[in-house]
């Protein structure tokens, strides 16, 4: 399941040797996922589960596709690492569908 991110309570440290924030919370991990671009980026969204083919699907389909039809008429060049939820076949074929 995916969800649009609240703001999280935390204390915030930065670092200006190493330019990076860190933010220390009781618990676990949190994984979120965005996309940015030139013209804006996306919802944060918040993956409260593993990160499936079928999850990332439903991510894209609900959060990216909408920003690229908004901001990109013509098309555009998407990038994305090696995660084997980007590389399963599901997510080839609904992008190239989507092409």
């Amino acid at each position: 399941m995916v969800r649009i991110a609240q703001p999280i309570l935390g204390e915030i440290k930065v670092s200006q040797k190493r330019r990076f924030a860190n933010v220390r919370r009781e618990g676990g991990g949190l994984m979120v996922w965005s996309a940015i671009s030139w013209y804006g980026k996306t919802d944060l969204v918040i993956v409260e589960d593993t990160l499936d083919a079928v999850a990332y699907l439903e991510m894209l389909d609900q959060h990216l596709m909408p920003f690229f039809e908004d901001n990109y008429p013509g098309g555009c060049v998407f990038q994305q690492d090696g995660a084997s939820a980007h590389r399963a076949q599901q997510t080839r074929d609904f992008l190239w569908g989507r092409a």
